[in-house]
């Protein structure tokens, strides 16, 4: 039996396939308040088929930030490993009976408490306005994640309202409090775009915008560190290729390669693609930038003033793995990559 992480238990250094291990993230303040909403149809969320907890609504940090189960978030999840061809939970815990998933690096974590959140935050920032053409950006985060509050005092929703972009966040719960980059339903094809079409109801129910307006939005993928796998399948298979915009990885590249490379070169003509990379990820991402060279596609080592389609960039960064989220470089790169994209 593999040693099985009680705890929140350390797990020893890890070989290939997943990220380091997150370090705990300081507190930032985030006001929480429901009072001043300013919307319309905020109170009557029944269309969404969720039960919405507002978080922050009507202030100068916020228009809306809630969070809300989705049945098509990555976790409960009970299915495929992957295309590895085995169940995700292949052992049980014979003290407490729990089914067991066990990472690449021999750890087995149990159902509960780490794969059974179906949580998915939203935040609308203080300039979204729904009359304007707008985007759904949705972040992966890293290990070691209890969404929303790690999320938050990260720092996410702080740089998505300073790029002062008109975008919709979305952060679904992956593995919770774990060290593993698991992305549950996304393994499964298709497993995105029902992510998306569920969200957009919620969003919609939320704000008393059609649906559709959130349904056919473009769609920005973000990840931190271990995020990467959710966004590797999201490309894959996720079904929503159409509607991808931009992807920014944050030192994360850890396995998946011929997932990343076969996306790019489908759509290197209109793939916007920034991946920062540390000695951390450095040796996934390098098998991306030779897959790429060898089929002729040109990629730049900077991060541009201005990104446009057509643009791939693998920029090597000095900056400890652990603050790559916070300081880049550039210094707060969600909010620079979203002020770059232009309009």
């Amino acid at each position: 039996m593999p040693p099985i992480a009680r705890d929140h238990a350390i797990a020893p250094e890890f070989t290939d396939g997943t990220a380091p291990m997150a370090q705990p993230l300081g507190r930032r303040r985030f006001l929480l308040t429901a009072s001043g909403t300013g919307l319309a149809a905020m109170t009557d969320f029944r269309d969404a088929r969720a039960a919405i907890n507002t978080l922050c609504a009507g202030t100068n940090q916020c228009r809306l930030t809630f969070t809300a189960p989705l049945a098509s978030a990555p976790f409960p999840y009970d299915g495929e490993h992957g295309d590895r061809g085995h169940s995700f939970f292949t052992e049980v815990d014979p003290e407490t009976g729990a089914r067991l998933h066990i990472t690449d690096d021999g750890i087995a974590f149990s159902e509960h408490p780490h794969y059974d959140s179906n949580l998915v935050l939203f935040h609308l920032p203080p300039q979204f306005d729904l009359s304007q053409p707008f985007e759904i950006a949705v972040f992966f985060h890293q290990h070691q994640v209890t969404v929303p509050h790690d999320v938050i005092s990260a720092g996410v929703l702080d740089q998505v309202n300073r790029s002062g972009r008109n975008v919709a966040l979305v952060v679904p719960q992956l593995a919770r409090d774990a060290v593993d980059s698991s992305p549950g339903k996304l393994f499964r094809a298709g497993g995105t775009a029902n992510l998306m079409a569920e969200a957009a109801s919620v969003l919609a129910g939320a704000t008393g915008a059609p649906a559709a307006a959130f349904a056919r939005a473009p769609v920005t993928l973000m990840g931190y560190s271990g995020g990467y796998k959710a966004i590797a399948y999201s490309l894959d298979r996720g079904g929503i290729g159409d509607r991808i915009r931009a992807v920014l990885l944050l030192d994360g590249i850890y396995d998946d390669v011929d997932m990343f490379a076969s996306w790019l070169l489908a759509n290197r003509a209109a793939a916007i693609f920034v991946a920062l990379y540390s000695e951390h990820s450095v040796q996934r991402t390098e098998q991306v930038m030779t897959r790429l060279i060898s089929r002729g596609l040109v990629y730049g080592r900077d991060f541009p003033p201005t990104l446009s389609p057509g643009m791939v960039r693998f920029v090597a960064i000095d900056t400890d793995h652990f603050s790559v989220l916070a300081d880049g470089p550039p210094r707060s790169p969600i909010t620079e990559f979203l002020l770059r994209l232009g309009v």
